[in-house]
């Protein structure tokens, strides 16, 4: 069967006319669509990282001193002193109630803490007191848990330095955050002992329990 030209142009006109249609449909519907093609991903992934680092640190808190004051031996006799307050009513500066160092671990890794001392005295061949303190001169040290910051190590007894190129134990396993440890030092003054003046540098070190 021959189809006409005026047929043949009925048939193209409705096609297009339902082209046009179709497409209108489709705009309608991706405009309900929020949000818009882009052609791009319309969501990504981000990291939030953080790193804590382990600080191994101590210090001393409050007063970094022991001050006894001038101190007296009485009637020709020896006299020891400790800083606990053993011995005060021979000194000037000390009283019954002490005068102590106190060591806190102040980082976030438990400490294993040791002391070293600038001298000796001279029982021990050392220059503690050398102008006319006398021939009997000793020092020694303890260390107090001062609530339960210190797991194992502490001295509980007084203990000689013998000697200023050793280090000597105080804690060996100080926890951090507590209220510490408390030194203490005991020091002989002999019965010979006249005049003097000297004073004792101790250097706190720490190393990872």
């Amino acid at each position: 069967m021959d189809i006409s030209n005026k047929t043949l142009a009925m048939f193209l006109v409705a096609a297009i006319v339902v082209s046009i249609a179709g497409t209108t449909i489709s705009l309608n519907r991706l405009g309900q669509v929020k949000y818009g093609p882009t052609g791009f991903a319309d969501y990504d992934i981000g990291n939030v990282t953080v790193n804590v680092g382990s600080t191994l640190s101590i210090s001393i808190s409050g007063d970094n001193t022991i001050a006894f004051g001038t101190c007296t031996p009485v009637g020709g006799q020896d006299i020891v002193l400790d800083s606990e307050g053993t011995g005060a009513g021979n000194c000037s500066v000390m009283t019954g109630a002490g005068d102590h160092i106190i060591v806190i671990n102040d980082g976030n890794l438990n400490a294993n803490v040791s002391i070293n001392v600038s001298d000796v005295g001279e029982v021990h061949s050392g220059n503690f007191l050398p102008t006319g303190a006398g021939t009997k001169s000793w020092i020694a040290y303890k260390t107090t848990d001062v609530a339960t910051d210190c797991q194992s190590g502490e001295i509980g007894s007084y203990t000689n330095f013998t000697s200023t190129a050793s280090w000597y134990q105080a804690c060996t396993n100080l926890t951090p955050g507590g209220n510490g440890i408390q030194f203490d030092v005991e020091i002989l003054l002999g019965s010979d002992a006249t005049t003097a003046s000297s004073y004792i540098d101790t250097t706190f070190w720490a190393k990872n329990a």
